[in-house]
């Protein structure tokens, strides 16, 4: 059976690279695939540079006035035919055999969704260091959101959400119980060169004490659905963790602090090598000094 798949493009000012994009879907291997762009209220003449494009048949578009990449996306979800989704970047390019490799793995493995790897100029960036543990692979290394296809659920984005909308939606979807599968093949090219007119720039804006909330939150979820595991324990922790290193003041560090055993910290394998070196490599000699010394105060080793 050849599912169907929709592929989703949020946009918003990606003139420059938005016909590569859908081109890149448009030379898709997999012959059952639907083209749908939602445009965030782009100021850039984006509707006009795909005028041509869009009497496509594959392709539909969608104007709203501009709300952010989440809400772009759940527009593209409701507009949707697909068995399955796939969310591309406006900036990103699919490999022409990505969607086909994607749905390979998901119909041999009888799964879900299924993660492949990205690539940029660079390298290639997506790994996978605990296995078939995805949601701990997903917290401890983000994954490109075009390297990941799903089946349709009801599952939405977080539109309140200013930062890690992509942990949130898939990680959502692993609690959920969605069975994940692991593609060994590249899947997306990732543009680094473009940053502040891409579809997540209104989320792009980091705050430790929000994202200190969401991850213990999403630990609290984890919990209460008898998902939390060793691993995924030791990678939230983690987050927790460097929120502290980022936090200026000792006394906005000490909530998050708490939040963690230090019993635990003791026995996980990042931060069992860490001494005064590794502190001041992450943040710098001075904070790197100040913070060795005083979580190691909370611990008892200094």
């Amino acid at each position: 059976m050849n599912h169907s798949v929709t592929v989703i493009i949020p946009t918003y000012n990606n003139k420059a690279y938005i016909e590569t994009a859908i081109q890149s879907i448009l030379d898709q291997t997999y012959d059952n695939v639907e083209c749908i762009v939602i445009d965030d209220g782009s100021t850039d003449g984006t509707q006009e540079i795909l005028s041509d494009l869009i009497l496509h048949n594959k392709i539909e578009y969608f104007y709203q006035e501009n709300k952010g990449v989440s809400s772009a996306r759940n527009l593209g979800i409701k507009k949707a035919n697909g068995e399955y989704l796939l969310f591309l970047d406006a900036d990103d390019l699919l490999k022409p055999n990505g969607v086909a490799d994607l749905m390979k793995c998901i119909i041999r493995n009888n799964s879900d969704m299924s993660v492949g790897l990205a690539e940029n100029e660079l390298a290639i960036n997506t790994k996978f260091p605990y296995g078939k543990n995805h949601l701990a692979n997903l917290l401890s290394n983000w994954w490109p959101v075009s390297s990941v296809m799903l089946r349709k659920n009801e599952i939405c984005w977080n539109e309140q959400m200013k930062t890690w909308e992509v942990i949130d939606y898939f990680s959502s979807a692993l609690v959920k119980g969605l069975k994940c599968t692991i593609c060994p093949n590249v899947i997306t090219s990732i543009n680094h060169t473009v940053r502040t007119d891409r579809a997540t720039y209104l989320y792009d804006h980091y705050n430790s004490l929000n994202t200190f909330n969401y991850f213990e939150n999403l630990k609290q979820k984890i919990l209460s659905r008898g998902k939390m595991d060793k691993v995924i324990l030791e990678v939230l922790d983690k987050h927790l963790l460097s929120n502290a290193y980022s936090m200026y003041k000792e006394s906005q560090q000490l909530p998050i602090l708490d939040k963690i055993k230090t019993s635990n910290l003791k026995t996980y394998s990042w931060f069992k090598p860490l001494g005064i070196s590794g502190f001041c490599s992450l943040l710098g000699l001075k904070r790197g000094i100040k913070l060795f010394y005083f979580l190691n105060r909370l611990l008892g080793r200094a």
